[in-house]
């Protein structure tokens, strides 16, 4: 299973000079606290980060080898996942791997939350044959399933989990 961290954006909105992926919380930068607990959650075989091109270099020095390649985001985040895929149907031409996304904004994803995720994409059937998807071609929503995760001994959440495919 491979994790796509999506740090592509440069945080125009933000407004905080740099992208927001790369502020930090509690010492360390929100890509980073995302891309560490891809890098120790297990069945996770490769992490990639997309980030914008100019920021490579910056991320390289913060995340290390723990990701397997810094891949560059396009102008939304729907071209940066599909930035993403094409390198994974490169990478994978006859594989059928599972795909977790997670945007590098939000740091408090836990290990928990990452084997709840990884076990409904098992479960459920949703892995994409990469290699069979026109990238060219529009996605559209298949469907959404949701999954209850349970973040601390007394708060418990619902993430919902939407499926893809090429229209």
């Amino acid at each position: 299973m491979v994790a796509v961290v999506l740090g592509g954006g440069v945080g125009t909105r933000f407004g905080a000079g740099l992208p927001k992926q790369l502020l930090t919380l509690a010492g360390k930068t929100l890509v980073e606290h995302c891309v560490g607990a891809f890098a120790e959650a297990p069945g996770i075989d490769e992490t990639v980060l997309v980030m914008p091109a100019n920021y490579h270099q910056e991320a390289r020095r913060i995340v290390g080898d723990q990701v397997s390649v810094i891949i560059e985001g396009g102008a939304t985040r729907s071209d940066s996942v599909r930035n993403a895929l094409a390198y994974l149907a490169a990478r994978y031409p006859e594989a059928e791997t599972g795909v977790l996304f997670h945007d590098a904004a939000r740091p408090l994803v836990t290990q928990q939350i990452i084997a709840d995720c990884a076990e409904a994409l098992e479960k459920q059937g949703y892995a994409i044959e990469r290699r069979k998807i026109a990238l060219e071609e529009p996605i559209k929503t298949l469907g959404e399933f949701k999954v209850p995760l349970r973040l601390h001994k007394d708060v418990t959440a619902e993430l919902t989990v939407v499926v893809l495919k090429e229209e």
